[in-house]
């Protein structure tokens, strides 16, 4: 969501900042940055989370292994190559 705010932010203030003088472009250099810095932490913040289900899955993983279900272990594999 972050992300997407950031584009918004981003198209918005180039746009303005093209349409203005010279002398009042700070506002949109300004936007420019805003909308870039939120594209940066929107795409961290997603990778982040996908890390953090992978590791929920493996531990799951082992769970089932130690059990000694392995089939379900192995389907929770696959689902950890999807997010890898």
């Amino acid at each position: 969501m972050l992300k997407w705010i950031g584009w918004i932010i981003l198209i918005i203030f180039i746009i303005i900042t093209l349409n203005m003088p010279i002398i009042f472009s700070g506002i949109g250099i300004l936007g420019i940055l805003v909308g870039a810095i939120l594209i940066f932490l929107g795409s961290r913040m997603s990778e982040n989370s996908r890390l953090k289900k992978i590791r929920k899955l493996r531990y799951k993983a082992e769970k089932l292994r130690l059990k000694g279900m392995e089939e379900k272990a192995r389907k929770i594999e696959i689902k950890i190559k999807k997010y890898e």
